[in-house]
């Protein structure tokens, strides 16, 4: 009778086991990764550390990002033109720099102003996609003075049509 109740906990603790392994495999990215897309993403961006994407909060430093915004804004503004159109909210394109400064998995989320999700016209997205990616060299960020991949998102205000802020 031990034997049976011994086999029997033996071959439950294996069948978890085999369970726990599968849902670790399934959850082994980080969140907020953005995967590559055939559909969508350059199949040449090469990433430098692919398994290792630095998110935007992962430097310390204020200087990483407010030295470069007032390019930023420069580029944003004297690119873009308003579309007369009754769309207000946010447009948030989130992208991946890699270590030469080059960019590409550019995802986009918009939300009205009440931080519901929404559709703005493409005639306006098309737009700020196309302006940011005629930027072709980024900031290069660094850790422990090595040059590194890493997450980058821009916010737009936009108004009627017209942008008017651009986060962060």
């Amino acid at each position: 009778m031990r034997n049976i109740l011994a086999g029997t906990i033996i071959v439950f603790l294996s069948i978890a086991g085999c369970q726990a392994s599968q849902q670790a495999t399934q959850y082994e990215k980080r969140i907020g990764d953005i995967d590559f897309d055939p559909k969508s993403d350059d199949k040449n961006f090469e990433l430098c550390y692919p398994n290792t994407i630095q998110q935007y909060f992962a430097f310390t430093s204020d200087k990483c990002f407010t030295d470069y915004k007032p390019y930023i804004d420069s580029v944003f503004f004297a690119s873009y033109r308003s579309i007369p159109l009754k769309e207000s909210g946010l447009i948030r394109i989130r992208f991946v720099v890699n270590c030469k400064g080059q960019t590409d998995r550019f995802r986009l989320l918009a939300m009205n102003m009440r931080y519901e999700p929404m559709r703005f016209n493409k005639r306006i997205t098309s737009q700020l996609l196309s302006i940011i990616k005629s930027i072709k060299v980024w900031q290069v960020q660094m850790v422990n003075g090595q040059p590194v991949d890493y997450y980058q998102y821009l916010i737009f205000k936009i108004r009627n049509g017209q942008l008017i802020e651009i986060l962060p």
